[in-house]
Parts: structure tokens; sequence; C-alpha cells
């Protein structure tokens, strides 16, 4: 039952999730590849809902590849991960903003989480997708970023410049269901 209702905290990890966790202390990227099904998406959304919870005021962006893949695959699963005393739908206010629905995902592709104790605000997710303008990701500085599947190579380069100042991470899930791209090429290399 606790798996079920707080899979943040009592869910199950294989064993390639701890390889994982290793590799992110001491690497600032990671490519997460695998089949369908793989639990890539599920390992990707509890890195980032743990650093959420864990950093003061962290600043979080999820990129899918359309708002119409973000809403219906990435943000539910993020969802799923919050701790359950955060996802009453439409917790909103002055300092904390989690408002949900099934059709349109977090409200305004956005979510404001409570603040630990001695931070003024709370940690904040953003969900962008690769067909917006590469502009909106201009300017921004983040704590870590999830890329899920075929994001553009050239959106990867934009992306790391948006962690230097805050020593974040990059995580890209893939499944190559259509063979390599660009950006997996470039890992392997």
């Amino acid at each position: 039952h606790l798996m079920k209702t707080d899979p943040l905290r009592y869910g199950y990890e294989p064993q390639c999730w701890k390889d994982t966790r290793e590799l992110l202390k001491t690497k600032n990227e990671v490519l997460i590849q695998g089949g369908n099904r793989a639990s890539k998406t599920w390992l990707a959304a509890k890195l980032i809902v743990e650093t959420l919870r864990d950093k003061p005021e962290a600043v979080v962006w999820c990129l899918h590849s359309t708002l119409p893949s973000s809403i219906g695959m990435q943000q539910p699963i993020v969802k799923k991960c919050l701790p359950p005393e955060w996802r009453n739908v439409g917790k909103r206010g002055r300092i904390v903003n989690i408002s949900w629905t099934d059709k349109n995902g977090f409200s305004e592709q956005v979510f404001v989480c409570p603040p630990l104790e001695g931070a003024t605000v709370g940690s904040r997710c953003r969900f962008l997708n690769y067909s917006m303008e590469k502009s909106v990701i201009e300017g921004g500085d983040c704590d870590i970023i999830w890329c899920d599947e075929l994001v553009p190579y050239d959106w990867v380069e934009t992306l790391r410049y948006r962690l230097v100042s805050h020593r974040g991470k990059l995580i890209i899930t893939f499944t190559p269901v259509n063979g390599f791209s660009l950006v997996v090429k470039d890992y392997m290399a």
C-alpha cells in the first residue's frame, strides 16, 4: 500500500537506479536508455521530485516533445511521485501552488512546492517542450533538467548553459525506437 500511495519514499528501486544515482554523484549529465516500460521515466521523475523536496528554492525543468506529450506522459508520473501531502488537488496560495487536472496537467505547466524550513519560497518545477521556440529557455538557471525522449541536439547544447551557475544536473531519458539520435551519438562518443 505504501509503495503505491507514496512511491517517493517507499517505491521499489531496481539495481540500475542505484547505478544511475551513483553516477550522478560525480557526473553532471546522464543518458538513461532502455526499452519501453523500462522505468526510465519513473527514475527521472523521482530524481526531479527529490530535488524539489530536498534542495531549498530549487529550480527544475522537465521537457518533452510537445505540450500534449508532456501532459499525457511526463506530468502524471511527476504528480504520482510528489509526497502525498503535496498532492492535494487545487492546493493554491501566496507561496504554494500545486494545481492539477487530468485534462491539462499542472496549471500553467508549473507548480511551486511548500518552502523548506528557512527558505522564503518553495522549489518550482516548470514543464517545457521542444516544439516551443528555443528562445524560451534562454537565461534560465536550473538545479536539474530532465529531457524525455528525442531532445534535439541544439537544445541539449543550450540547456547545458542553464545548469552552470547552479552546478546542476542534466538527465536525458531515451527509448531508441527508431535507432539512435545525434544526442545519443554524442554521449556514446
